[in-house]
């Protein structure tokens, strides 16, 4: 007992520290024994993941750094006035957390710890029934909940799913972890959605992001005009288009116009190329790199237009071979885009 109020002590003190640390030992013993010792293994710094909240009408609230909704509900012992802290972890903390470690092993998760002090600033542990309901983060499938409770032992929360949100059963721990592990959508899979193939690059709490690698079958025969949008949403998820794929649409002979979203950042080898009817192209404001070959033979290409003012890097010398077209960019990059450009084949004019 007097180790784990000593463990609740140092961790809130850490809030009032000019840096923001703790460190302690740390494993939960589920044998019945009084025996916290690794909770915490290791220092774990913790800017802005620690949250504070007043007790008041019976709840604390906070929101957490990912945006999720935490909400404490209190059934028992009025507890108004007393202090609850919010403390927040993710996948990057594990390591200090041989517990979640072992719990988890890889993937994806946010734990949540929570501390209760009462009007005199001491570390207080509460025995009545209270609830949390969680707003139920995008894309996370599996949750785990565990407590622990004055004992220090571990136990299994019961979870209910009520109206997109996720109500925790605590009356039997003081703190908990919340584990969500797993998405619907993983990374190096290709989706597709009506009819554009996307390949996810990335998955995590915050960084989403997918390739547009093409079109269907059916959808190269009917497409005329391609829209790559800003995101795409996969399985309930939305993720960022950060860049088109190599030969993504190299070959089509139905597309007249592309539009590129804002997200882009890369466009890939041969992306547009051999596209025989292609007019017209319009690029966001997010392009910074061109691979070589992406509009090589597209011999009816007329207007480019390329919104972004951080293109940096363009690859090859092959890029507009047989096209002639204006390149339509930023006043302010008009000279430099000149000199980015020049010698990448083809005949084309750089203007404002």
């Amino acid at each position: 007992m007097k180790k784990m109020i000593l463990f609740l002590l140092i961790a809130v003190m850490a809030l009032a520290a000019p840096v923001s640390a703790y460190a302690a030992e740390a494993s939960l013993n589920p044998d019945g024994q009084n025996d916290i010792d690794v909770y915490a293994k290791g220092t774990l710094s913790l800017p802005g993941n620690m949250h504070l909240s007043q007790i008041t009408g019976g709840k604390a609230a906070f929101t957490a750094a990912s945006g999720t909704s935490v909400v404490l509900t209190f059934a028992g012992k009025n507890y108004d006035g007393y202090s609850a802290y919010l403390i927040e972890l993710t996948k990057a903390d594990k390591g200090a957390y041989s517990w979640l470690s072992g719990i988890i092993g890889g993937g994806e998760f946010t734990a949540y710890y929570v501390v209760f002090k009462n009007g005199d600033g001491n570390t207080v542990i509460i025995k009545e029934p209270y609830t949390v309901t969680v707003t139920k983060p995008q894309g996370y499938v599996d949750v785990a909940v565990y407590t622990v409770n004055a004992a220090g032992n571990k136990n299994t929360a019961s979870v209910t799913a009520q109206g997109g949100k996720l109500v925790f059963d605590l009356s039997k721990g003081n703190y908990f972890a919340i584990a969500r592990v797993s998405y619907p959508v993983k990374k190096g899979r290709t989706y597709t959605v009506s009819g554009y193939r996307y390949k996810v690059t990335s998955i995590t709490n915050s960084k989403k992001e997918v390739t547009f690698i093409g079109l269907t079958a059916a959808k190269r025969k009917t497409t005329t005009t391609l829209n790559i949008k800003k995101t795409v949403k996969i399985k309930g998820i939305t993720m960022k288009i950060t860049a088109v794929g190599k030969n993504a649409l190299k070959g089509n002979k139905k597309v007249r116009t592309v539009k590129i979203g804002n997200n882009v950042r890369t466009i890939g080898y041969g992306a547009f190329s051999r596209c025989t009817a292609l007019k017209n192209v319009t690029i966001g404001t997010g392009l910074q790199t061109m691979k070589g070959h992406v509009f090589c033979h597209d011999t009816k290409l007329k207007t480019i237009t390329i919104k972004s003012t951080k293109l940096k890097r363009v690859n090859g010398t092959h890029v507009f071979v047989k096209v002639k077209a204006t390149i339509k960019v930023p006043a302010s990059r008009v000279s430099a885009y000149r000199k980015l450009l020049k010698g990448k084949r083809g005949n084309i004019k750089v203007t404002k």
